[in-house]
């Protein structure tokens, strides 16, 4: 039916016999519209920003606890290559370093001493270093 003239324009056209055109639109408008009404409440959440002197993570609602530090465990007594893998194990650099004492007694290459000391707090990937009894290693 043709339009009167000085009529308004219709906002949605009527679809033609045949013709899925201006309602595959309409669902496409619909659908973005959708979309844009979820996805706000999350953009403005992730795009907040925080007041001075105060982290992100901690204004986003996100609560960060610092990890405890690793704590040295005690080797001495055990072979120097039992030691070392305990060690490493627990986060050390590798290889662990060692040395002999001239003065130690005990088995060879028994550990008598480490640094740093048993029970000891220390940074991942720090370096170790092992006392041993001086003598042939089996």
């Amino acid at each position: 039916m043709p339009r009167p003239p000085g009529a308004p324009r219709p906002l949605v056209s009527a679809p033609h016999p045949g013709s899925r055109r201006p309602l595959a639109g309409l669902l496409a408008i619909l659908a973005v519209l959708i979309i844009v009404t979820l996805a706000g409440p999350f953009r403005s959440a992730t795009t907040a920003s925080a007041p001075s002197g105060v982290p992100a993570s901690a204004a986003a609602g996100a609560v960060r606890v610092p990890a405890p530090s690793p704590v040295t465990p005690r080797v001495v007594g055990l072979p120097v290559s039992d030691a070392g893998a305990t060690l490493i194990a627990a986060g050390f650099r590798s290889p662990v370093s060692w040395r002999s004492d001239p003065s130690a007694a005990g088995a060879p290459c028994a550990v008598v001493g480490q640094e740093p000391a048993a029970g000891a707090t220390f940074q991942p990937g720090a370096p170790a270093t092992l006392v041993i009894v001086r003598g042939r290693c089996r």
